[in-house]
């Protein structure tokens, strides 16, 4: 026996309810969390500024983004404000980690930016991708200006697939 297929019968013949599962699904999809965070640190006392002149380094908030192989970065958003020179360094230190792959100190880097972007303040970070493992790794921040002055730290800290 074939079924006839007219225009429209079709679609009558689908139960309603399965076309709200079937537009759904992708939307469940993405409110599921991600297996990372990124958190904020408390300061220390080791993390001041080191003068009334140095500049000043701000988290404005992280970015957990997810790429098309299920790889996930982390990226922290910093932004700095030069006082009396130009930022020209950035430091990252590793705090803490219990991570087992033998994480090292990462390299600090210079700034070259134009005077404009000096004003933005922004800061272009490497980002952090975590692979499969579960760990956390405390990272301690800060940049340097021209004249050597130090600007507070920023502690944070990624935490990847619950660790």
């Amino acid at each position: 026996m074939r079924a006839n297929f007219s225009a429209g019968s079709a679609m009558r013949r689908i139960p309603p309810i399965a076309v709200v599962f079937v537009l759904a699904a992708p939307l469940c999809a993405l409110a599921a969390p991600l297996p990372v965070t990124l958190t904020l640190d408390e300061q220390t006392a080791v993390d001041v500024p080191s003068g009334a002149d140095a500049p000043v380094l701000e988290w404005n908030r992280a970015h957990i983004l997810q790429g098309k192989d299920g790889a996930i970065t982390t990226l922290p958003d910093l932004h700095f404000t030069p006082r009396k020179a130009k930022v020209v360094s950035l430091r990252r230190e590793l705090v803490k980690s219990s991570a087992s792959n033998g994480l090292e100190q990462q390299v600090p880097y210079s700034i070259d930016i134009s005077d404009a972007q000096q004003v933005e303040g922004a800061l272009d970070l490497d980002p952090w991708t975590c692979g499969a493992d579960a760990y956390f790794v405390s990272m301690r921040a800060f940049v340097i200006d021209a004249d050597g002055r130090r600007s507070n730290a920023v502690r944070y800290t990624v935490h990847c697939n619950g660790g």
